[in-house]
């Protein structure tokens, strides 16, 4: 007898928890056994996470009832964050987790490749070239050949007018993965998991931010997405809007839209659907999404059509043998990746029918490789089905229970002990498990490239009858706790090293020959840990206390350590600093990293113990700094590192004293864009800088949709969208002889030497006469820009606005932009 295997990772209003079985609502069963019908699927694609078409993924995936997937070729690595300080690869577990909660409202499923956004990019051929464009197109190419569309469609067009680069890259990937997906001596070493597969129809969704009310579309292919779904309760455009509203890290919470609304299609390429019917206006027009499409497959039509007619919403496990019989029909089909899907979609309609939950939990949140985890596994039965327990087993292959009946009134809560092995990994996201390049990440396992998350970490496998079927089911060990304002929390089990040692900043900036203090955390796995921790560095990096010993006393405590650095040697430049933890005759270096917003679960990760150290010449600081944080903001404790006074100002500090103590007020990014209580600064600032102070104000947003929230000066100054992109690109001194130019730290192009991502973005775009611009620069091949760094005088003191990426070059230690920026800082000690 076929025992059927899934591996679920179940999502709860649109938040990630750690994985179980848990029962849909009998409208969820009614629009689940409805999609069993439907035998096509719509691979959608772009560049990032939020680049995708929720109205769209919605009205596919629950009217049209196709199974729907959105690939994103990036996690979205290289963005910027508004609701805390993650960059880089700890933004993208979060923009990935985000894209993951969007899904589980909209119903579609989630791809990636392994490219790594790298920040924006002005063209194609720059994307392609970094990103190494035959491996990701590999990869798309093996994300068509698993998931089997008979559609794609993609977001961005190959052509038009200038977009980022990522986006059109993603247009141009997706037409040549449409066809060599079907080519069976393109990426030969996918074949031995895979086969070649042709899509029918490639398409484009049109944006809507190319289209005006006076645009004709009477051309384009379109549907109408605002559909109501009476088993959902809601229209298309409102989920569409919950959805979108989970990418909380981009502020890109949406309207929920209610009515009609239209979206427009372009055909591209395979069959054209206006083939039969010149006037066909309907996209997917002549295609076949019936099981009459596969041999064999008729009597599923027929099958789900008597399943949808017996469902008993206040008695749904009376559907069970009818989903049993669908699921042995599916079962004598030829292999695809669609019979497998909707083999998995019946199982996931069992278990909500019978009211199933199945979980299994450590009741400890963490243990290091060879300790011994206390397991509770529960098994609840809640509809009156005949459900039989066969076997739980743990990842160490330990039994923990053998044909049980559970019945609503007869749960099995079953405990047990999990022995981590030796070996076993620390927790850390598959594709962060290898150092990755600054374009792609490094996964080698062919399977697991796509995947949104992976393989499943610490399998508990549950053998379930259900209705005289085995069915089997794979869930990650996870840990639950009750929060006193939140409730039942959850989140995966972690695997930890013994005694972690992390550094506050991935990188910093040491001033040549002054000692600077690196600060560490040390956190123990166990209970009464004792043991020495030791740190290294290059040559000319003298480090005191170079190691030290510890003794934590409690199970998940930390102990703070300071140490100092100096940069003694003459020609260091840089360097890595690195911590080893030496414990139970054993060597470890682990950083422990956690990641914790309301609307993810807490997730923990585990990378190397390393913080990279460069060598800056600075003159020691002397403003008195206070600074006003944006989102995301770390320029502050950037600041603090190198010997800057700053205190972070609010309410208290702006409205409630004078800001007479301080030379220069920093603005955070964004402040003018997203910080409603600006409004009320504004004119205690203006003051400030009116009586001799300087006001630096770092890069703000303002779209045609979004408006600044106030003026930044008293006269004109406009934010455009003007970037430059290229970190290398040359920088030109407009006036030689300028103060911010000239010193305390005197400027010259190997200050621009390093940079990373990006030399800045949304530069001043047209200013009034008072403003002085001080630099000039441009990506190749474009025109200069001299919006970057603009000063203007304003009673005693001075307004100073700067585009320049400092928020990106100062956690990462580069030291021509802490030299600029201590320059600006003191522009009005001058």
């Amino acid at each position: 007898m076929m025992v059927f295997r899934t591996w679920l990772l179940v999502f709860m209003a649109g938040i990630w928890i750690a994985p179980a079985v848990v029962a849909k609502p009998a409208s969820e069963i009614a629009l689940g056994i409805d999609k069993l019908a439907i035998a096509g699927s719509v691979l959608y694609v772009a560049a990032h996470p939020d680049d995708e078409n929720t109205r769209l993924l919605s009205y596919l995936a629950n009217e049209l009832k196709l199974r729907t997937a959105y690939v994103s070729l990036t996690r979205g690595d290289g963005g910027q964050n508004l609701i805390g300080t993650e960059q880089a690869e700890l933004l993208g577990i979060i923009r990935t987790h985000e894209l993951l909660a969007a899904r589980r409202l909209d119903g579609a499923e989630q791809f990636f490749t392994r490219a790594i956004d790298f920040g924006y990019s002005k063209t194609t051929e720059e994307s392609l070239r970094l990103w190494g464009k035959e491996q990701v197109l590999g990869d798309l190419v093996w994300v068509i050949r698993k998931f089997q569309p008979d559609v794609i469609i993609t977001r961005f067009e190959t052509g038009g007018r200038p977009t980022h680069g990522h986006h059109t890259a993603s247009a141009v990937l997706a037409a040549e993965a449409f066809i060599k997906a079907a080519d069976p001596e393109a990426y030969p070493e996918q074949l031995a998991l895979v086969t070649p597969w042709k899509s029918k129809r490639l398409l484009h969704n049109v944006s809507h931010w190319n289209l005006t009310p006076e645009s004709d579309t009477s051309g384009y292919l379109t549907l109408d997405v605002g559909k109501y779904n009476p088993l959902l309760g809601l229209l298309m455009g409102e989920v569409a809007g919950k959805s979108r509203s989970m990418h909380k890290s981009q502020g890109f919470g949406a309207a929920e839209e209610r009515g009609p609304v239209a979206e427009y299609f372009t055909h591209l390429a395979g069959s054209d659907p206006k083939e039969d019917n010149p006037n066909h206006r309907d996209p997917f027009a002549g295609l076949d999404f019936s099981w009459k499409r596969q041999a064999g497959g008729e009597s599923v039509t027929q099958l789900v059509g008597e399943a949808a007619a017996e469902l008993d919403i206040h008695h749904p496990h009376r559907v069970i043998p009818k989903l049993i019989q669908i699921l042995a029909v599916l079962e004598s089909l030829p292999k695809s990746a669609l019979r497998d899907s909707k083999i998995r979609d019946i199982q996931t309609l069992v278990a909500s029918a019978a009211g199933l939950h199945l979980e299994a939990n450590a009741t400890i949140d963490e243990a290091s490789p060879g300790s011994t985890v206390p397991v509770r596994v529960e098994v609840y039965a809640r509809a009156l089905a005949d459900v039989i327990l066969r076997s739980v087993t743990l990842p160490d292959g330990a039994e923990l229970a053998s044909e049980m009946e559970v019945t609503p009134q007869k749960p099995a809560i079953l405990n047990g002990s999990l022995l981590l092995k030796e070996s076993e990994a620390w927790t850390t996201p598959y594709w962060l498990k290898e150092p990755s390049s600054p374009y792609q990440h490094t996964v080698t396992e062919l399977s697991a490239i796509g995947d949104a998350i992976g393989p499943i970490p610490l399998p508990v496998t549950f053998s379930v009858n259900i209705g005289g079927k085995p069915f089997e089911w794979q869930l990650p060990l996870s840990y639950k706790w009750v929060d006193a304002v939140d409730g039942e929390r959850r989140r995966p089990f972690v695997v930890t090293p013994p005694v972690s040692i992390t550094f506050e900043q991935s990188a910093i900036a040491v001033p040549h020959k002054i000692p600077t203090p690196v600060r560490l955390r040390l956190r123990a796995a166990s209970a009464n840990a004792k043991g020495t921790v030791r740190l290294s560095g290059p040559d000319g990096l003298q480090i005191k206390p170079p190691s030290m010993d510890f003794d934590i006393t409690a199970a998940g405590e930390e102990q703070s350590v300071v140490v100092m650095v100096t940069a003694t040697a003459p020609d260091l430049t840089a360097g890595k600093l690195t911590g080893v933890i030496e414990f139970q005759g054993k060597t470890y270096s682990g950083s422990r990293q956690t990641i914790d917003h309301k609307h993810l679960s807490p997730m923990v990760l585990h990378m190397p113990a390393e913080q990279l150290i460069r060598v800056v010449d600075l003159k020691k600081p002397t403003a008195r700094v206070g600074y006003i944080e944006g989102p995301g903001d770390k320029v502050a404790d950037s600041l603090r590192q190198v010997g800057f006074d700053v205190e972070t100002l609010g309410d208290a500090q702006i409205l409630g004293s004078s800001l007479s103590r301080f030379d220069t007020i920093i603005t955070g990014v964004r402040v003018y864009s997203s910080t409603p209580r600006i409004k009320s600064w504004q004119p205690h600032l203006l003051e400030f800088v009116h009586k001799g102070g300087t006001l630096v104000v770092q890069y703000n947003t303002k779209t045609p949709r979004s408006d600044l929230i106030c003026p930044i000066a008293p006269f004109t100054l406009n934010i455009g969208r003007e970037r430059v992109t290229d970190e290398r690109s040359p920088i030109s001194f407009l006036d030689p002889n300028h103060p911010i130019v000239r010193g305390p730290n005197p400027i010259g192009p190997a200050d621009f030497e390093g940079w990373v991502q990006e030399r800045g973005l949304y530069f001043a775009e047209s200013w009034g006469p008072e403003f002085v611009p001080v630099l000039e620069m441009n990506d190749p091949g474009e025109k200069s820009l001299q919006g970057s760094l603009v000063v203007a005088p304003y009673g005693k003191g001075h307004i100073i606005y700067t585009g320049l990426a400092f928020f990106r070059q100062l956690p990462a230690g580069v030291p021509g932009a802490y030299r600029l920026f201590s320059n600006v800082v003191h522009y009005g000690k001058r």
